[in-house]
């Protein structure tokens, strides 16, 4: 009971915690507002919760994943293909548009696109 409800709690903080960062790295790299409101148009308003959820978490997995892949060193290989070594580049960005379009494809199926308009 009440150890179920402070995971919940310490999860939803986190949650919360990590779309505001989220949200506030795409400010910052100034991605324009369309991005950000038009799934809420698309998606319908009662699946923009979890569609901001998902997308955080994925930003942040992207995030954690780049890092890590940033910090080994780049096999000769991988480093022929001039899209992974921008990649690998330690100032380039992340591509956040991946985790954006991941979230929304995930939620995607719960919208009334998908359950024939009701």
């Amino acid at each position: 009971g009440v150890a179920l409800a402070v995971l919940g709690a310490t999860a939803a903080a986190v949650a919360s915690w990590q779309h505001r960062r989220f949200c506030a790295t795409l400010a910052a790299h100034e991605l324009p507002p369309r991005y950000r409101t038009g799934p809420a148009l698309w998606l319908g308003f009662d699946h923009l919760l979890p569609y901001l959820l998902v997308a955080s978490l994925l930003g942040g997995a992207l995030s954690v994943g780049l890092i890590w892949f940033r910090m080994a060193p780049l096999p000769e290989r991988l480093a022929r293909h001039a899209w992974v070594a921008r990649l690998h580049a330690k100032d380039a960005g992340i591509p956040y548009g991946v985790a954006l379009a991941a979230a929304a494809l995930a939620v995607y199926p719960d919208t009334a696109w998908m359950a024939g308009g009701t």
